[in-house]
């Protein structure tokens, strides 16, 4: 079997970062084919019809709190008044980034 040679064009271009990427996917005049996204960052952007090719790695959520007592669930926080701060204010399901019920 022959090994068939493909021409191949790269264009790097660069961005803000996720978001942006996934904009520019999602946008047919944008003119991107391929980008890197994070995950859980597709809120309020039409992804009908993109197509996610897979995972590059795994990431870790990373939680830092100011208190004197150990917390080791999420749902902890829910009874704690409290000022979520992050790309995605809506990521804990049951969570609610006010602290209200």
């Amino acid at each position: 079997m022959a090994d068939k040679q493909i021409n191949l064009t790269l264009k790097v271009v660069p961005s803000k970062g996720s978001r942006e990427n996934l904009q520019a996917l999602a946008d047919r005049s944008a003119k991107a084919d391929i980008g890197f996204v994070q995950g859980g960052v597709t809120n309020g952007i039409d992804i009908g019809k993109l197509v996610s090719l897979g995972s590059v790695a795994y990431e870790p959520l990373l939680i830092f709190y100011r208190s004197t007592n150990t917390v080791e669930l999420l749902s902890e926080f829910k009874a704690r008044p409290s000022r979520l701060r992050g790309r995605q204010r809506n990521a804990f399901p049951g969570v609610d980034p006010a602290g209200h019920e």
